[in-house]
């Protein structure tokens, strides 16, 4: 069974993904932003629900990998505040919380449906790591680029206490256990979510507007969380992560504006073929 073998999302159905994970990321990131450890959780949760609203620019037939996504992260976002809930770092507000976790719960449940529904189908998901090695090895240097997101993954994943430590835990040692293994869990909700999104775009334009996207949300707040970064374990090692996404924007660039320059010459030789 292949993906085209599985319903595609209707109009209702997308509707139904936005309007639930906007609101969610409303009520995640509603906090109190004068207590430093609320900083640190807004920025934390800010990357993954971001990156999610960008997995919307795909078509239709691509956007049912977010149903796989949307569940994973819909079980990381629950145990993330359930822990900061039970540390009592989750803010003041009983009510909030409850409200975080109903609509993370109704995430889960909503997701676990459409994947069933609607794919990805097993075959599809076993059939990625070939669509992988092929952009590798055949891609262009803008696709070669997006496959280092498997080594942000690995890295998420096996070293998270690594990436841990570019951040500052603003004196909020009750965070570190909690924040470590959310940082883990991102090589799956991020990193990994963002390259099979990479090896799903193969529109130029889409591409770039994508990863333009992602860079916005990302660089400016290397500048906005300074104070979390030049006082990290590790100090501003952080600008990678930015840096790597201005690449990605960069080398899209290339390439669309590479397709604009062959448009014209393929018209051209198309025009003589029929002279001739």
């Amino acid at each position: 069974m292949t993906v085209l073998d599985k319903p595609e999302l209707s109009k209702t159905h997308i509707c139904s993904i936005l309007l639930l994970d906007v609101l969610l990321a409303v009520a995640l990131l509603w906090r109190d932003y004068s207590d430093p450890a609320q900083i640190l959780v807004g920025h934390y949760a800010t990357i993954p629900i971001f990156s999610d609203l960008v997995v919307m620019i795909l078509v239709r037939r691509q956007l049912i990998w977010y149903n796989l996504f949307r569940l994973t992260g819909g079980i990381t976002f629950f145990i993330l505040i359930a822990a900061l809930w039970a540390q009592g770092l989750n803010g003041d507000s009983l009510p909030l919380t409850a409200i975080q976790l109903l609509l993370i719960s109704a995430r889960i449940l909503h997701a676990g449906f459409l994947w069933q529904r609607f794919g990805p189908t097993r075959d599809a998901i076993f059939s990625m790591p070939r669509t992988f090695v092929r952009s590798y090895e055949g891609g262009s240097f803008s696709e070669r680029l997006a496959c280092y997101y498997l080594v942000m993954a690995g890295v998420m994943l096996c070293f998270p206490q690594v990436a841990y430590w570019t951040h500052s835990n603003m004196g909020y040692v009750g965070l570190d256990a909690i924040l470590v293994g959310f940082q883990g869990q991102q090589g799956i909700n991020f990193a990994l979510k963002l390259l099979v999104i990479e090896l799903l775009v193969r529109d130029y334009r889409v591409r770039f507007y994508m990863r333009l996207a992602i860079a916005v949300m990302l660089v400016p707040q290397y500048f906005v969380m300074w104070p979390m970064i030049s006082t990290a374990p590790v100090p501003f090692v952080h600008i990678g992560f930015e840096l790597f996404s201005v690449a990605l924007v960069w080398a899209a660039y290339l390439d669309l504006n590479g397709s604009k320059r062959q448009r014209p010459n393929s018209a051209t030789a198309l025009k003589s073929g029929r002279d001739t």
